[in-house]
């Protein structure tokens, strides 16, 4: 008879790991910790509130640095202990329910095919009956069904006294008896093992799903201002501990403030020059010789010039930018005065706020970017402010030495706290040009060094006026830093999204060193005074989904110029002008339509502005995103 096994749980049957680990129980006690954590800190909350109403009614100066420390730093630490302790209370409790559902479906899938290896063990044996009869073999793997046909019926020795007539009688009485008997077994055996294989696939998508859950709670344990404090423990020159507590209450063991940098006066005197171009200013720093490390122990009023001066190599404004970032999460106060914020500019809990989130994206952008083809390098740059706006730069790519530079400028409503959001468009952009020739280097740079429009002032060129020579300086800065290390870019390529190509066709006709492309989708319009001969860059490049129902809002009154409308274009632009080329960004022969305003979109990332769907100019699958891949690798289409 086939061997059959005794269960489930018998190896070759369910595959490994299991999405069965642990308990509920273990994850509801992890949940009631956190919950005492959120009491714990509502009872800390009301002391610290009682004793800002005890010296609200004193004097003198000791009583009010005392409530400046209540005030400024004990009261917005606590809140977001509170908020950081809820949301994981939240996070727990998701993912005990998740556990609790994919448990109970995991057992129901071990009972159901216990209930089918014993109906395969029982139409084992009647077939093991059978085959005994008529003199046949037995299949020699439980989950390779016997065929519906019965075997030929084989007689005995003792047959031979009968002649050839009489025997096969003989048979086709044993067919008769046993053939529907041995059909039916066979089909019961067979559907068995059909509804094992579904259960496999079933038990391996528990497993994904128990996967997906943990990476969920991960994300949202991460997510929290505390998270981002611990995991900027691994990633600073900080402990954890000394993270969670000057982030949170200013001080570790009584003592405020932590050690500032050694000034190196030769840096010093380079940064008060203002005199020297890119390249001069490049050839200056290099001659320094100073190590990454050399960089890092600067004075953080040192590393917040240098987080943000164009025509610095990449990976000094990188080092100096990561700095300034741990710095301002473990000392926000002292951090925002650094960024130059004034009375228009954010309040220190935003401030505190997009820190953190932007954190969180540098932190993804480095996860993501290990998966990605050549294993970029991620740089932090620009980090700074703009117009009372925080600014920020991250690169997917080496900035230094990439041939192929991709600078994605951003459009109405992006910040630094969304700029994880952005992040995954620049993916996007670097995996379909690696994709289309993987034997060059690329740099694709997210690009939030401006103060962006919003609904009331998108409609006029004041954010673009303001934010093209930043961009343009960006760019130039790149060029000249290049140069002075004599490793000039090989492509450079500006892709403009929304508002962003409003402001990045001002930066074009600044910019002192031209251009190989400018990519605009979804373009808010360019400005009649923007002269299209005056776009420095060989070539220009446009697409317009039918799909995209917030693009035409943005082109009303003072940038009515779209790209995508190649004869209105063709007569703003006089001979000599940037050639013009429109893609599309519709589906067909296999790509995804777009369907909306946003750069970039998930399924699980609806926008306000996504009237249309939830399909983005950069999402994967859609032509756009390949067409601008294309662009970027080879120079065109």
């Amino acid at each position: 008879m086939t061997w059959v096994p005794s269960s489930a749980a018998e190896a070759g049957v369910l595959s490994t790991p299991s999405p069965i680990k642990g308990n509920v129980d273990e994850i509801n006690r992890a949940a009631s910790y956190a919950q005492k954590a959120a009491d714990d800190s509502f009872g800390y909350r009301s002391y610290v509130q009682g004793a800002e109403r005890n010296l609200a009614s004193g004097q003198g100066d000791v009583l009010t640095r005392l409530q400046g420390k209540l005030t400024d730093t004990l009261v917005p630490g606590v809140n977001l202990l509170d908020e950081s302790v809820v949301a994981a209370k939240k996070g727990f409790d998701s993912y005990a329910s998740e556990v609790e559902r994919i448990h109970k479906d995991a057992r129901k899938v071990i009972s159901d095919i216990d209930d089918d290896l014993s109906t395969i063990r029982t139409q084992a044996g009647t077939i093991a009956e059978i085959a005994q009869t008529i003199r046949a073999g037995v299949p020699g793997s439980w989950n390779t069904p016997p065929p519906g046909t019965m075997p030929e019926p084989r007689l005995g020795s003792n047959a031979s006294v009968l002649d050839s007539d009489e025997q096969e009688l003989r048979r086709r009485m044993l067919t008769s008896q046993y053939s529907m008997q041995w059909l039916s077994a066979a089909m019961r055996w067979k559907n068995a093992c059909d509804d094992i294989d579904t259960a496999k696939t079933r038990w391996s998508t528990l497993v994904s799903e128990r996967r997906d859950a943990e990476q969920r709670l991960l994300g949202a344990l991460g997510d929290t201002y505390l998270g981002r404090l611990l995991a900027a423990g691994e990633t600073s020159q900080w402990s954890a501990k000394q993270m969670i507590t000057m982030g949170l209450s200013g001080e570790l063991r009584g003592e405020s403030g932590i050690a500032d940098g050694t000034a190196n006066p030769a840096v010093e005197d380079l940064l008060a020059r203002t005199d020297l171009s890119g390249e001069e200013l490049t050839e200056a720093w290099n001659a320094l010789g100073l190590s990454k490390s050399d960089v890092a122990a600067l004075p953080v009023a040192t590393l917040a010039q240098l987080a943000s001066r164009n025509g610095l190599p990449a990976w000094a404004q990188d080092v100096a930018s990561t700095e300034l970032l741990h710095y301002s999460l473990i000392a926000p106060n002292e951090a925002y005065p650094l960024f130059g914020f004034g009375t228009s500019g954010p309040s220190v809990q935003e401030f505190r706020t997009q820190i953190g989130q932007l954190y969180g994206a540098w932190q993804d952008a480095k996860s993501a970017a290990r998966l990605m083809g050549g294993e970029p390098i991620v740089q932090l740059l620009a980090l700074g402010s703009h117009d009372g706006a925080m600014t920020a730069a991250i690169s997917h790519g080496d900035l230094d030495t990439a041939s192929h530079v991709g600078v994605n400028v951003s459009g109405m409503l992006s910040n630094v706290g969304d700029i994880g959001h952005d992040a995954k468009g620049a993916r996007s952009l670097y995996n379909e040009a690696y994709a289309e020739d993987w034997t060059q280097t690329y740099a694709a740079v997210t690009w939030i060094g401006y103060k962006s429009p919003d609904f009331g002032n998108v409609n006029f060129m004041g954010r673009a006026d303001a934010g093209g020579p930043r961009l343009a300086a960006f760019i130039d800065g790149i060029y000249e830093s290049r140069a002075g290390n004599h490793t000039p870019v090989s492509n450079f390529t500006v892709f403009a999204h929304s508002y962003g190509s409003t402001t990045a066709a001002v930066a074009l006709t600044d910019v002192k060193h031209p251009i190989n492309s400018f990519v605009t989708y979804g373009s808010a319009g360019l400005s009649a005074d923007t002269p299209i001969s005056g776009l420095k860059t060989d070539k220009v490049f446009s697409t317009h989904a039918a799909g995209d129902q917030t693009a035409g809002f943005g082109q009303l009154w003072s940038h009515p110029v779209v790209p995508t409308e190649q004869p209105f274009y063709s007569l703003l632009a006089p001979e000599g002008a940037p050639e013009l080329k429109v893609f599309s960004a519709e589906g067909g022969d296999g790509y995804t339509r777009v369907t909306a305003h946003d750069m970039f979109t998930e399924d699980d990332s609806p926008s306000g502005l996504n009237w249309g769907g939830k399909v983005g100019y950069l999402t994967t699958g859609t032509r756009s995103a390949e067409d601008m891949g294309k662009i970027w690798a080879n120079g065109g289409l």
